[in-house]
């Protein structure tokens, strides 16, 4: 295989690089349809046929860049590469805001991810043998332990991500915001877009939103007898490594004590919030305190002198985030104390 400079050797690569654009294209004109009252009309569902259709074309080119010998870091690079302009976002919130055609390539490198997970397992040969000869555990036991980590992150990336998508709605709803509400939808089906892991069932209820939350990782919890405490565990740390950095992206917006919240700062709001839905009353707690002696020390107020207007956002976060947890529908979780 020639180096990713050669473009020749990349021609599928491309064509995986136009399909997703073209779906992009087509998640925009969902925004456009809902923005205008005709989320329920003809065309919008339409136009979710030809989401389905291009999704399947994506899936078989993608099928190809793998089964013609590829190599996944030489994909990447060469993905990289190609984003001549701007840079390749890499978390939601900062991805969030940019359009479609600014998001394909997180898109490709998200598919290329989970292919590469299925295509060639969770875990190297090379890593089951050094764990196996060093520590003692078994090829078996490490693969376990790593499947099950992996499943419970991606069901909690996932809780966070519908969590956030209901949050979202509920501001749509709301009088205070309707001039919010065009970019709030459009920041909605750019993050299905760039969330390929969840687009399917929602493709399937043509984007319907559940009322509350069926939470993803509490069944991986179930399937895999995580006890109790792990699981929360778990959860607590997703959700507070979330929470942080939702909360440093608001104490930094340019919200110049405007009143009215602007677009950007409900989207972080709906991220903040959906972070403290993973995480139970006492890490709140915690977050919440550590974050008012932060706001009073004297290195900050030094540095914000005047970020009153950012600091009652995260405020009010923490105040919302009670009746959010009321909505919040929670599956059993087995008491097990089986370890993995």
């Amino acid at each position: 295989m020639n180096s990713y400079s050669n473009k020749k050797d990349f021609k599928v690569v491309d064509s995986l690089m136009q399909i997703s654009l073209s779906i992009g294209s087509l998640y925009s004109k969902l925004a456009d349809l809902e923005i205008a009252g005709k989320k329920d009309s003809d065309e919008y569902r339409k136009t979710i046929e030809y989401l389905k259709i291009s999704i399947e074309t994506e899936n078989e080119v993608l099928n190809s860049v793998f089964s013609l010998g590829y190599k996944y870091s030489e994909i990447v690079e060469y993905l990289r590469k190609s984003k001549k302009e701007g840079k390749l976002q890499e978390d939601y919130e900062s991805a969030i805001e940019e359009d479609m055609q600014n998001n394909f390539l997180i898109r490709i490198l998200s598919k290329l991810n989970n292919k590469k997970t299925t295509e060639t397992g969770y875990v190297s040969n090379f890593l089951l043998e050094i764990m196996e000869k060093s520590l003692g555990i078994s090829r078996e036991e490490t693969l376990r332990k790593v499947i099950v980590e992996t499943e419970l992150k991606n069901g909690l990336k996932k809780d966070y991500l519908i969590n956030f998508f209901i949050i979202l709605q509920d501001f749509c709803t709301k009088k205070q915001y309707q001039n919010t509400v065009p970019c709030l939808l459009l920041s909605k089906y750019v993050l299905f877009y760039i969330s390929p892991s969840i687009e399917t069932d929602f493709i399937e209820s043509e984007f319907e939103l559940p009322e509350v939350l069926c939470s993803n990782a509490s069944i991986v919890a179930t399937l895999y007898s995580i006890s109790a405490d792990i699981y929360e565990a778990r959860k607590n740390y997703y959700g507070m490594e979330a929470a942080i950095d939702s909360i440093s992206e608001i104490l930094n917006l340019d919200s110049k004590n405007d009143p009215q919240l602007s677009s950007d700062a409900i989207i972080k709001m709906c991220f903040l919030c959906s972070s403290f839905m993973l995480m139970d009353d006492e890490s709140l707690h915690n977050l919440n305190y550590e974050f008012h002696s932060k706001i009073e020390g004297d290195e900050y107020l030094a540095q914000y002198p005047n970020n009153s207007t950012n600091e009652r956002i995260v405020i009010d976060c923490f105040k919302q985030i009670a009746r959010y947890r009321k909505k919040q529908q929670q599956l059993p979780i087995s008491k097990s104390k089986t370890r993995y």
